[in-house]
């Protein structure tokens, strides 16, 4: 989606010749776009591919301020409501599981279908700013913008909890809540499969 940001991907690069991951590293810089930086390259087998995906992490940053500090505000959203953690932590547990989400599914989403697996929805006061971490095996267009929206509701007590199983059972995008703007969600990290691992730098 445009505006959002991602802390963690992952491309595959075939050349046609030998040359060291230092010298990719280092020649690739000047190319890139102000809002791309590789922090590694690395060398890996003919048959490796990053997907498909263990899981995806997300993580979603929601400013209490109003307005937020300006040079937050291309990194999160806001809000100026009071939110309840105890009933939106309650709904997100009616989200975890193997499930149809199609009332979190934007129109448009081109996903073969709509079954996906939530393994933990965490709601997290973080004092000046709200995070929401959400992570699944893969997710459809602008779920966890929605999934995001629709736990605010609930904790402007505009939903109950229990609204939430209602909204999976209709299968549809409108008994959701709304969808949440691009610029505070973050996709957070990628588990690949074979436990591979690439680390990630110190973010600032």
């Amino acid at each position: 989606d445009t505006g959002v940001h991602a802390r963690h991907q992952i491309a595959l690069l075939e050349v046609g010749k030998h040359l060291p991951p230092q010298a990719i590293h280092l020649g690739i810089q000047p190319f890139l776009p102000p809002g791309v930086s590789v922090f590694r390259v690395t060398s890996v087998s003919e048959e490796w591919r990053p997907r498909p995906a263990v899981s995806r992490q997300y993580h979603y940053f929601i400013w209490k301020a109003v307005p937020p500090p300006l040079f937050y505000r291309p990194f999160a959203a806001w809000t100026h409501h009071a939110l309840d953690l105890d009933r939106m932590c309650e709904a997100a547990e009616l989200m975890l599981g193997e499930r149809d989400f199609s009332s979190f599914r934007a129109a448009g989403c081109t996903s073969r279908h709509p079954i996906r697996r939530l393994e933990r929805v965490m709601v997290l006061n973080r004092g000046p700013y709200w995070e929401v971490r959400v992570t699944g095996n893969a997710f459809l267009r602008q779920m966890v913008r929605i999934l995001v929206g629709t736990l605010v509701e609930v904790g402007r007590g505009h939903l109950l909890p229990s609204d939430v199983s209602e909204i999976l059972e209709k299968k549809d995008r409108s008994a959701a809540g709304p969808t949440m703007p691009a610029q505070g969600l973050f996709l957070w990290k990628i588990t690949l499969p074979g436990d591979v691992s690439f680390d990630i730098p110190p973010t600032c």
